[in-house]
C-alpha cells in the first residue's frame, strides 16, 4: 500500500506552501510524510498537518463517491482488521453497498478502490498513532470513521471538541478552519458568543483540499483547556465538500 502512495499523492515537498497556511506556529507541525503524524503525541503541539495534494485520479475517485453519498457513512472501525492489506478491500465493499446499483457502470471515473485504498491509509496510520498515544493496545481498534457529504454550515462556531484525537481530511471542498492558539480567550471562551471567541477574527487557517491532519481534543492526556479551536467553512447543495473523519475517544 505504501509503495503506491507516490503516483496517487504528491507530498509537502513537491509544491509551494505560502506562510498564510499559519503552519508556521509553534504549536503546528507540518509534517512531510504519513509517520511525521506520531509528532500529535508532544506535549506543546496540538496540531499536526501533512500537506499533500492528490492527484486527480484519487480526487475524482473520491468525487465520484460523493456524487452518491445522499447521508453519513459510519463505521465502527473495530469490526475490521485494521492492520492487515484486507482493510482497502473491505472499505470497498462498503463504499460500493452506500451507492446505488450499477452506479460505477454508470460513471465515468476511476476505480472506487483508489479513495478505498486512501482511506484505509490513513485509517491504518491513525490507529498506529492512537494506541502508542494512550499505552493501551486496545486503543488503536476503538475508532470511529465517517464520511460526510456536507451541504450546510455544519459546526460553524469556533470550538474544541472532547474527543482525544481526530484525524481530518476534506477530498472536496472547502477545508477545516482553526486559528492559533494566542488568538483564544480560554478562560472566557464558551461564555462568550460565536462571533467574539477569537482576539482577531481575521487571523484564520484552512487546511486545504487534499490534507490531511490530527486534531488533538481536549481529553487528549494534558490538552486541556488547550485543544485546537476551529470551525467547519460554509457549504452548500452546489459547493458541497466530502470529509473524512476518524475520532478516537
Amino acid at each position: 500500500m505504501n509503495g503506491s502512495s507516490v503516483s496517487n499523492i504528491a507530498r509537502a515537498e513537491s509544491f509551494s506552501i505560502g506562510p498564510d497556511a499559519g503552519l508556521h506556529l509553534p504549536h503546528v507541525v507540518s509534517a512531510h510524510a504519513l509517520q511525521d503524524l506520531f509528532r500529535v503525541r508532544e506535549e506543546d503541539v496540538n496540531l499536526v498537518v501533512l500537506p499533500r495534494e492528490p492527484a486527480p485520479e484519487l480526487a475524482r475517485s473520491a468525487g465520484h463517491f460523493g456524487e452518491w453519498l445522499k447521508e453519513t457513512l459510519a463505521l465502527d472501525l473495530s469490526q475490521f482488521d485494521i492492520e492487515s492489506a484486507k482493510l482497502t478491500a473491505a472499505l470497498r465493499e462498503v463504499f460500493a453497498s452506500a451507492m446505488p446499483p450499477g452506479s460505477e457502470a454508470n460513471y465515468e471515473a476511476p476505480d472506487l478502490s483508489l479513495f478505498a485504498w486512501d482511506v484505509a491509509e490513513l485509517a491504518e496510520n491513525f490507529a498506529r498513532i492512537a494506541k502508542a498515544s494512550s499505552g493501551d493496545p486496545g486503543a488503536g481498534r476503538n475508532l470511529r470513521l465517517r464520511l460526510d457529504r456536507v451541504e450546510s454550515d455544519m459546526c460553524a462556531a469556533f470550538h474544541t471538541d472532547c474527543y482525544r484525537m481526530r484525524l481530518i481530511c476534506t477530498y472536496r471542498g472547502t477545508g477545516t478552519e482553526w486559528t492559533a492558539n494566542d488568538n483564544v480567550n480560554r478562560r472566557e471562551f464558551y461564555s462568550l458568543p460565536a462571533a467574539e471567541r477569537l482576539l482577531d477574527s481575521q487571523r484564520v487557517f484552512r487546511l486545504r483540499t487534499g490534507w490531511v491532519a490530527i486534531l488533538k481534543g481536549e481529553s487528549f492526556p494534558g490538552a486541556e483547556g488547550s485543544a485546537v479551536v476551529h470551525r467547519s467553512p460554509p457549504a452548500s447543495a452546489e459547493d458541497w465538500r466530502l470529509v473524512l473523519r476518524i475520532d478516537c475517544d
